[in-house]
């Protein structure tokens, strides 16, 4: 499922369409891009009656056009991000000078 980056930082709740019909599902701050969800007993019955579960990966879309002034939002929150508003990122730059020290 597709969401944008301020559903996936702030936290949201979407519609999620299964064989069942659409259902809520939500969505916690600071979701990851790839973060996989297990929605219990919405997936397809088997043939002896038990419904299986549906599994959501999360997509977080970039957006593909800015106006002048998202952007200078978007540069203003850059440079207030702290180190540890992106730990995967900071932990792998560092790992990779590690390599080369």
């Amino acid at each position: 499922m597709p969401i944008s980056f301020p559903q996936a930082a702030l936290g949201c709740q979407i519609e999620v369409p299964t064989v069942h019909g659409q259902v809520m599902l939500k969505i916690p701050a600071a979701t990851q891009s790839g973060k996989l969800f297990r929605m219990k007993k919405k997936g397809i019955r088997d043939l002896h009656g038990y419904t299986g579960d549906q599994f959501v990966r999360i997509n977080v879309e970039t957006p593909t056009s800015l106006t002048r002034d998202q952007k200078e939002m978007l540069k203003h929150f850059d440079e207030s991000c702290s180190k540890t508003s992106h730990p995967n990122m900071h932990d792998f730059m560092g790992k990779l000078k590690n390599l080369f020290k």
